[in-house]
């Protein structure tokens, strides 16, 4: 799992201050060797864009301290559910990038599945007797098939993670509509 050394002089450049997780620039000057070694080699590469959907709602209601340590207790969570060979950016403020060698579409896809499922019933404690779940989107694209650049994978994995999104609020929606069986 690629980490940024925090005493570098490019720290701040290539990494995240607040996960000390590797940023988005960083990951445009990963993704060129990822993609050559996968077309040398011939294996796919799994592109994760993962989205915490509570990260801007804890800022509004329980301030910038408590989002600051979801968005570190997310990095902490997908860090040690990640691979070795898996490499894991801080894209945006409440989005992650993982890229994941010699991943099919099927392990993404149960990777993603467990993910979602652990995030679910994880236990944020925003406060001394409040927790609260990290729920996440996630979308998933495959190098070569989806795409052969990383603007055209992330393009394909944002949208699939909006549909992702899209799909969790129906379902949470239908839920809490569905009258209760007595």
């Amino acid at each position: 799992m690629a980490k940024c050394n925090k005493g570098d002089s490019e720290s701040h450049l290539l990494g995240d201050p607040l996960t000390a997780l590797p940023n988005g620039f960083q990951l445009y000057l990963m993704f060129d060797q990822v993609a050559m070694d996968a077309s040398r080699y011939e294996y796919p590469v799994a592109l994760l864009s993962i989205q915490f959907e509570e990260i801007r709602t804890i800022r509004q209601k329980w301030g910038p301290m408590s989002g600051d340590e979801a968005v570190r207790a997310a990095a902490r969570y997908l860090t040690k559910e990640l691979r070795e060979t898996d490499v894991l950016v801080r894209y945006a403020s409440d989005e992650f990038v993982a890229i994941s060698p010699k991943m099919s579409l099927e392990a993404a896809e149960n990777l993603k599945s467990r993910l979602q499922d652990d995030l679910d019933h994880f236990r944020f404690a925003v406060r001394a007797l409040t927790e609260i779940p990290l729920h996440v989107s996630v979308g998933i694209a495959i190098f070569p098939e989806d795409g052969q650049d990383l603007d055209g994978l992330l393009s394909v994995a944002e949208w699939r993670m909006r549909q992702d999104k899209d799909l969790r609020t129906a379902v949470k929606r239908r839920l809490k509509s569905a009258p209760s069986a007595n």
